[in-house]
């Protein structure tokens, strides 16, 4: 084979190269692409194929006001970045959902993690609404019902005003507890939890439930898991930043076609008014059959 064969040979694979990987690239983004498009209100722009119609991880926070014309260069390409890993399903499964520590894990195990939010509402006090996830649940609040009708403790419990990232790296163990329906109940849980993973409080007590992102290889026995922390005002900003792009996600038209169809909590309900409602009497009938389980228990105990 000649010199210009193999240089043409080579040139060829590269551009063959070049395009399945771009290929690959786009298939691997297309979830997150869905995602990010639902949020701006374009939600079919994710099934398109082209970088053009596809809104950007930039897109997205230039949508929200946290990317400006004068915003340098590396901020908005490692901004991007960060956006298109928050806004992909999977990244968020990796993410902040698993990203706990001992303390989150004990109160995963406890049942009280839907608590976290509010907890850690509890603890910002009025710093709470200034979130960009508290604004932006205001606002969804506000225009549902008139005169801010909606804007009540039962539909914050459903739609909060502080989201997972920075209600995990709020809040400890304790504030859990006590910001829970029954603090109590949720003490013996916490209690019960802690009884089958061989710890004590003391060896929780203090630190906070969790990170944002958790690097895991495999159960994480032969290699400690690595956990990102940040407390930084920055960081938490950036984490307030994801929380909110997530919430409104979670209440896009996208999301309540979606749930009208396979969550049987809203009854095949689309507008949001009603899915909360749903999502309210869910929760509290959850509550009730506790209750009632918990009663009988106690009742059968005493009689034997």
């Amino acid at each position: 084979m000649s010199a210009a064969e193999l240089e043409a040979n080579l040139a060829d694979l590269q551009s063959k190269s070049e395009g399945t990987l771009g290929t690959l690239g786009r298939v691997i983004d297309t979830p997150g692409a869905i995602v990010r498009g639902a949020v701006v209100g374009k939600p079919f722009s994710g099934f398109g194929w082209g970088d053009d119609s596809r809104v950007s991880g930039q897109e997205l926070l230039e949508h929200f006001g946290l990317l400006g014309k004068n915003t340098s260069g590396w901020k908005r390409t490692l901004g991007g970045f960060a956006a298109e890993v928050a806004t992909d399903p999977l990244a968020l499964l990796a993410g902040p959902l698993k990203a706990l520590g001992k303390a989150g894990e004990i109160g995963e195990l406890a049942g009280l993690m839907r608590h976290a939010p509010a907890a850690a509402a509890k603890v910002l006090g009025p710093a709470a609404n200034t979130t960009r996830t508290g604004k932006g649940t205001i606002k969804f609040l506000e225009n549902l019902l008139p005169n801010g009708a909606a804007l009540n403790p039962g539909n914050l419990a459903i739609r909060p005003l502080v989201g997972p990232r920075v209600a995990q790296n709020t809040i400890d163990i304790q504030q859990l507890i006590n910001a829970s329906p029954d603090p109590a109940k949720a003490l013996k849980a916490v209690q019960a939890a802690l009884r089958a993973k061989n710890l004590t409080m003391d060896a929780i007590k203090g630190q906070k439930l969790g990170g944002s992102l958790r690097f895991q290889v495999g159960e994480g026995k032969l290699i400690p898991p690595l956990m990102w922390s940040p407390r930084g005002k920055t960081a938490m900003k950036a984490l307030d930043a994801m929380d909110a792009v997530g919430n409104a996600f979670d209440w896009s038209p996208l999301a309540r076609a979606t749930s009208a169809v396979f969550d049987d909590r809203v009854g095949g309900r689309y507008n949001s008014l009603s899915q909360l409602g749903g999502l309210r009497r869910d929760a509290r009938l959850a509550a009730n059959v506790g209750a009632a389980s918990e009663a009988f228990t106690d009742h059968v105990l005493k009689v034997n």
